[in-house]
């Protein structure tokens, strides 16, 4: 990959933690966006945009815990309702 690339997958990686951010009420949805914001933040470490990359790591991996939470609780909810 050229740098180019890289630059353009930390600008991304950044983006798509501010969404999921946002995204983590909608669990499977908020999980896409973390996952694909978390390969792109990682993909983008090795460039010029470094800070940017990590700050977007810390914000996906914020919404993904946020999803899976959300995720758990829905899950609790459902079955103490079904029993």
């Amino acid at each position: 990959m050229n740098d180019k690339t890289k630059n353009s997958a930390a600008i991304w990686g950044l983006i798509l933690g501010i969404i999921s951010l946002f995204a983590w009420g909608i669990p499977y949805f908020g999980a896409l966006i973390s996952i694909i914001g978390l390969v792109q933040s990682v993909i983008g470490q090795k460039s010029e945009k470094k800070e940017q990359a990590i700050i977007g790591l810390v914000l996906n991996i914020v919404g993904l815990f946020a999803t899976i939470f959300t995720l758990f609780i829905a899950l609790m909810y459902v079955s103490n309702n079904w029993s």
